[in-house]
């Protein structure tokens, strides 16, 4: 340790300071107490051997000065002195020594004296460095508090009493004393509060750390923040204070929507897919039927010059039954165009066929609050997707509709339109008449999570979607807007090239229709029932409702010319019972053609797209059915083996 002997007298300075050296001390001497003040300034000492009689100040006034001076910098002071008088060594304690030597100095008292110096030195050398770890480590947590990007308060008696940068910026002030003193019924929903707002006295779980709860917190603008709090006791200057730890959640929740959102649109359009399908099996059979009826009807009817009034009626209801199953059919293909999850691919999209389909789907929205107003001049082709398309313009069709008030559509107007647009772009725009968006919101219109509807009305995702699909596409979406007076929003895509006309065989329609034996397999009894109704007049029909059993008959030697299998069946899918019949048939497996109501797995999808094999879509009619068996009759066996079955 650093040591300094303040001693006028060369004999005893000598001999301390050898003793001192021999103990490992670092020392240094002088002869005034002035000298000693500018010493230990420069560079404070940790052990001070001081003689009372000096000339100039003496040791007492030394002693009184050295304890003037910060904590940090006072040292231990062993006094010695030649006055052995109990008053006068009660002054020598009272200025301030930490111990005393009397005069003349015995070497081995001076030893006993300088270890319990020594002890002293040692223990104030870690209360120091304590005590500056504890400023340090509280002046760290004061800054790291100051920073944590949580917010973060302190409560006494339910009123703040701090608050941090975080807490201040959160809450949309500029500064903690604006929010000083506020009670925490002005700074959290009333139903939120939870054992904040109970007197802590009836609170014990305030004595602990408490488990994160959430509130709301009202913002100086009067937005609201969700947010998680956590609270905990402590002293504060030894006052029981409570402190307070906020986590803001709101982009937290926004995801958590965002994600509930995704997950929603993707059962939907999973449940979508499926309701497809059973609507398009009860759809199959009841057209089938219906022209089975209607056309043996309208053969009565050929052979009779006057038909009674009420089979013409029943023609006529046949007639209008016809077109509205065909019109649930066209309906449900257009559901089926708006899920399907994998039609991601970009191709030449016909515009006028998407704003048709998005038009089937939003009309009972539209007709309640406006007349819509078509202007697609002719027929025009960008560079899309045919399901995202019509995803963008149902969203765009049901924001027109839900800006114009219900009830008064005939007062009101929303108009689709489309036309040639510069530089090689096609131009789609949808305007309304509704009230029109403020100009403080425009700039925002198209960020995730905003929107002008009321809650419970609108994510604010749709048309955020929206311009990412059109950007993604390499086009634009943008909108103009007078408020009162209605909003266009308007579509420039990437227009595309008609493709090429596919090579299409010469028509054989002259040719006589060629009788054909058919094999039906669906397990739906009623599509079996109504394709041999309508087809037996005309061939020969076989239908069994299970797969395995169709196979044990195929491989028994049975042959068709024309296989009509479902896609999907509950125990043996159509793909499966192609691969097995590719197996035990080879030729057989040629005469195969797929019936279904829609491909609503991945792995079904896939093997339409990758094996593009020859597909009736149900609902089908008549004329479709027929056209299907001539072609497959028609069509050589090697030649469609070749071509794997391309329709």
């Amino acid at each position: 340790m650093r040591t300094l002997v303040v001693e006028d007298n060369k004999g005893t300075r000598d001999m301390l300071e050898s003793v001192l050296v021999a103990r490992g001390h670092r020392v240094t001497t002088t002869e005034r107490a002035e000298t000693a003040t500018a010493l230990h300034h420069a560079d404070p000492f940790d052990l001070l051997l001081l003689d009372i009689v000096l000339p100039g100040m003496d040791g007492l006034k030394l002693c009184r000065w050295l304890r003037s001076l910060p904590r940090g910098e006072v040292p231990v002071i062993l006094a010695i002195t030649s006055r052995n008088s109990p008053q006068d060594l009660q002054a020598v304690l009272t200025a301030g020594a930490t111990d005393y030597l009397a005069k003349p100095v015995e070497p081995a008292l001076l030893q006993t004296r300088l270890a319990v110096a020594e002890r002293a030195v040692a223990a104030q050398t870690s209360r120091v460095r304590a005590e500056e770890a504890l400023r340090r480590s509280e002046a760290n947590l004061r800054t790291m508090i100051e920073n944590s990007p949580d917010a973060v308060m302190v409560l006494r008696e339910k009123r703040l009493i701090f608050a941090n940068k975080r807490c201040v910026q959160w809450l949309g002030y500029q500064s903690p004393t604006q929010l000083l003193g506020w009670h925490i019924r002005e700074l959290m929903l009333e139903e939120d509060l939870g054992p904040l707002g109970v007197d802590e006295k009836l609170a014990p779980e305030l004595d602990r750390t408490s488990p994160p709860m959430e509130a709301r917190w009202k913002r100086l603008d009067g937005v609201v923040l969700d947010a998680e709090v956590s609270t905990m006791k402590v002293l504060l200057d030894d006052v029981p204070s409570l402190l307070c730890t906020v986590r803001d959640l709101t982009e937290r929740k926004k995801l958590q929507r965002r994600l509930t959102l995704s997950d929603r649109l993707a059962s939907v359009g999973t449940l979508a897919a499926g309701v497809a399908h059973e609507i398009n099996n009860p759809l199959a059979y009841i057209l089938v039927n219906v022209d089975y009826v209607n056309s043996n009807l309208q053969r009565i009817k050929a052979q009779q010059a006057q038909l009674p009034v009420d089979l013409q009626q029943m023609i006529n209801a046949l007639v209008e039954a016809r077109h509205g199953v065909s019109r649930v059919g066209a309906i449900v293909r257009d559901l089926g165009v708006f899920a399907r999850p994998q039609a991601d691919a970009i191709e030449a999209v016909d515009i006028s066929r998407a704003l048709g389909q998005a038009v089937s789907m939003t009309n009972n929205e539209i007709r309640h609050r406006a007349r819509l107003v078509q202007d697609v001049a002719h027929t025009l082709l960008a560079r899309a997707n045919q399901g995202r398309l019509t995803q963008v313009l149902v969203n765009l069709l049901i924001n027109a509709a839900h800006a114009i008030p219900d009830g008064n559509a005939e007062n009101h107007t929303i108009r689709v339109s489309t036309r040639d647009g510069e530089a090689g772009a096609v131009v789609v725009e949808v305007s309304d008449s509704g009230n029109g968006i403020a100009p403080a919101d425009l700039g925002r219109i198209f960020d995730p999570f905003f929107t002008t509807k009321p809650v419970g009305e609108g994510t604010g995702l749709g048309l955020s979607i929206c311009h990412g699909i059109i950007h993604g596409w390499g086009g634009e979406l943008t909108v103009e807007s007078r408020v009162g007076k209605g909003s266009t929003f308007r579509m420039l895509l990437p227009a595309a090239q008609a493709p090429a006309d596919p090579v299409t065989p010469p028509q054989l329609a002259a040719e006589a229709p060629v009788r054909a034996r058919v094999l039906v397999v669906d397990d739906e009894i009623s599509v079996c029932s109504a394709v041999r109704r309508l087809l037996s007049d005309a061939h020969e029909v076989v239908t069994i409702m299970d797969a395995r059993d169709a196979l044990t008959t195929l491989a028994s030697g049975v042959t068709f010319d024309v296989i009509l299998t479902d896609l999907m069946m509950p125990d043996l899918c159509g793909m499966d019972f192609l691969a097995e019949l590719q197996r035990i048939a080879p030729a057989q497996a040629t005469r195969v053609v797929f019936m279904t109501g829609g491909a609503f797995t991945t792995r079904a999808q896939e093997f339409l797209t990758a094996q593009a094999p020859e597909v009736l879509e149900k609902p089908f009619d008549a004329d479709t059915l027929g056209q299907v068996i001539q072609r497959r009759m028609r069509a050589p066996a090697d030649a469609q083996a070749a071509s794997g079955h391309l329709r």
